[in-house]
């Protein structure tokens, strides 16, 4: 066996342990593998609540299938690091819900029509139409209201986003003089 004196075989031994620590270290944190899951993924419509059928999912960036009318789409041994997803571009997905178990990975989004520049104007016209009490006409710029106007106007404005809108109608029916007015 070669024998080293000095500090010159005192550093190769130093470096020698070292470089065996180091390997043992590394090899211990060996990446454990990925098992694949099946993947199942709903998409739901935010407004209805109701499954949306023939939405165009990707896998992976690429084309993969349309939902059928429950709303699903599957793929079996997928790795965490692919990715299924639906694309459209008039609507806007949220993801809700993410279920992870040892075979399996669900998940659930949320889907938000995108508005349109009609939408927009439908909107737009609508908030023109209401009064200085919150409520719409029925006929545009007359004086004849009704409740099912109203509430109509109120779902459009709330879909929109437009909740200050909205919450002028329903301030209008809680107010105590609509109550005085209907007795």
């Amino acid at each position: 066996m070669l024998e080293l004196h000095g500090d010159f075989g005192i550093k190769m031994r130093s470096l020698s342990f070292s470089l065996l620590a180091a390997i043992v270290v590394f090899s211990s944190c060996g990446k454990q593998i990925e098992e694949p899951k099946d993947h199942k993924v709903y998409v739901i419509s935010r407004t209805s609540g109701q499954p949306l059928s023939n939405v165009e999912m990707h896998l992976n960036g690429q084309f993969h299938s349309y939902t059928p009318l429950d709303g699903t789409a599957q793929e079996t041994d997928l790795l965490r690091t692919d990715s299924l997803y639906p694309v459209d571009p008039e609507f806007q997905y949220t993801l809700i819900a993410e279920v992870e178990n040892a075979t399996s990975l669900s998940t659930t989004y949320w889907a938000t029509k995108v508005a349109t520049q009609e939408d927009s104007l439908a909107i737009a016209y609508l908030k023109d139409l209401q009064n200085t009490v919150g409520l719409l006409p029925t006929v545009p710029y007359g004086n004849l209201v009704s409740t099912y106007d109203q509430a109509l106007a109120a779902i459009a404005f709330i879909l929109a986003g437009e909740m200050q809108s909205a919450e002028r109608i329903f301030d209008y029916f809680s107010a105590d003089t609509f109550a005085a007015e209907c007795w």
